[in-house]
């Protein structure tokens, strides 16, 4: 992104400065009124946030001040309405994406490693699941990862590790369906007293095989039968997810 600017030629200690400075010549008459913005990428209509109701015509820009890829309205753009990312009120180099989907995914992702306050902190944080200081640091370079993985605005994806007992980094994490998503999951239900995955007691069976077998799999549930002892059981349940190769955990014993 380029800004075209006259008499800047002493040196600046923040993007603030350059912003105030850009801001001065423009009253000064030393700057025009249009300016050439750098578009990374044209993301289409899309719903600038959560909770808008209107698309609108967005883009990836580079911020002439700090170098940052921010998200911002084209039409924004166009007319001079937004001329740089949010450094330019902070003072400090950021990004505007926090509006992006990705970035309350990143945050997220962060609280329930890092939080102690966060309710899934004791499935995360509390085990040593940690974020890498790649991603921890800043949420460009999660961004930029996710990119090359394919991920696209829209989409219904949902951040996978592929080994659970691993932290959140680029070998490890992947985008899958939801799906499959849960299917790679360490957690027993609460209801559970078996100790295995897709175990239970069934209580009203009069005879001796009280333990049964189920799992979950492409939005339907299979029962796999009734067994004397729950150790039977979750070996038919491994047996469905050698047999079908899912992405469930097996159960160890």
């Amino acid at each position: 992104m380029e800004i075209l600017v006259k008499n800047i030629t002493s040196p600046v200690s923040s993007p603030f400065e350059v912003y105030s400075r850009i801001l001065m010549d423009k009253a000064a008459g030393d700057v025009p009124l249009s300016t050439t913005m750098k578009m990374i990428e044209d993301l289409g209509l899309q719903y600038p946030c959560e909770k808008s109701k209107v698309k609108k015509h967005l883009g990836i820009f580079e911020c002439p001040l700090c170098k940052q890829p921010f998200r911002a309205s084209i039409y924004a753009i166009k007319h001079g309405h937004t001329k740089a990312c949010r450094c330019s009120s902070f003072g400090t180099p950021k990004h505007r994406m926090w509006r992006h989907p990705l970035y309350k995914r990143w945050s997220m992702m962060k609280g329930r490693c890092f939080n102690p306050n966060s309710p899934s902190y004791k499935d995360y944080g509390s085990r040593g699941i940690s974020v890498c200081k790649e991603w921890n640091e800043d949420f460009i370079n999660f961004y930029e990862w996710a990119k090359k993985e394919g991920y696209t605005e829209g989409q219904k994806y949902e951040l996978n590790r592929r080994d659970n007992d691993k932290g959140y980094n680029p070998e490890n994490c992947e985008f899958t369906t939801h799906s499959i998503n849960n299917q790679n999951t360490r957690l027993i239900q609460n209801n559970n007293t078996s100790g295995f995955r897709g175990v239970f007691y069934h209580k009203r069976k009069k005879d001796a095989k009280k333990w049964m077998s189920q799992i979950g799999f492409n939005g339907k549930f299979y029962y796999l039968g009734y067994f004397e002892f729950p150790e039977q059981a979750a070996q038919a349940y491994n047996n469905f997810i050698i047999t079908h190769k899912t992405n469930h955990p097996l159960n160890k014993f």
